[in-house]
């Protein structure tokens, strides 16, 4: 997926389906950013990482080149 597309959908709920068939439902995040800046392991600063964050936790860390499909399933983050 490209990154522009991936970006646009930041901070709303989506369903991400990642290259190996695995599907996450939550709001889209982006490491290094301030909203993670207190987690060691998500602040990643200069590197274009992405998260899922669901009600009982966080998906994998990827990048948007895992990222086959991502689509929209509810109002804003």
């Amino acid at each position: 997926m490209r990154r522009e597309d991936l970006e646009e959908r930041l901070d709303t709920e989506v369903t991400v389906t990642l290259f190996d068939g695995s599907e996450y439902t939550g709001v889209l995040r982006q490491c290094g950013t301030d909203y993670v800046r207190d987690n060691d392991n998500l602040f990643l600063v200069g590197r274009k990482y992405y998260f899922v964050e669901m009600d009982y936790g966080i998906s994998c860390i990827f990048r948007c080149s895992h990222v086959k499909r991502c689509k929209y399933t509810g109002g804003a983050g």
